[in-house]
């Protein structure tokens, strides 16, 4: 099995959050060992009509499902906010939209409640192995507040 350790990292003034991810132990023989991170970002209200995930060249919706491999950074943008993500290993990245779904006289309406973000790295298989990664999300506002 694996031991697992996580440290969160918060600079005075800075507009981020780094984590970080130490795992100790082995596979189970047989069995492939992922880790996965999974992070839900929410947009202000009607903010996903306009806002997209950028992966390199790449753009989507963000009411799209995305899945990318070798992931380093990725940006989820929406007029008047950018949260940056980055990652010191290449990951393979998952972006599927939140809904949540009402009954109203004219049907069922969607409403967007956010984005989730997962990142997927594959585990060594050899006893004793310590694999660290960490997850950098820094946010800035273009006249926010």
């Amino acid at each position: 099995g694996w031991r697992v350790s996580k440290t969160f990292t918060v600079e005075a003034g800075q507009p981020s959050l780094a984590v970080g991810y130490t795992l100790e132990g082995s596979a189970t023989e047989g069995a492939d060992s992922w880790l996965a991170v999974e992070i839900n970002l929410a947009l202000p209200p009607g903010a996903h009509a306009l806002g997209s995930l950028r992966l390199g060249p790449g753009a989507w919706g963000l009411s799209e499902a995305v899945a990318q491999d070798e992931v380093s950074e990725a940006e989820l943008g929406a007029p008047g906010l950018s949260i940056a993500l980055t990652v010191d290993r290449p990951a393979h990245l998952i972006q599927h939209p939140l809904w949540s779904a009402h009954r109203t006289e004219l049907g069922e309406e969607r409403v967007y409640q956010g984005t989730r973000l997962a990142l997927m790295w594959p585990l060594p298989h050899q006893a004793g192995d310590v694999w660290e990664t960490n997850v950098r999300v820094r946010w800035s506002t273009d006249g926010g507040s």
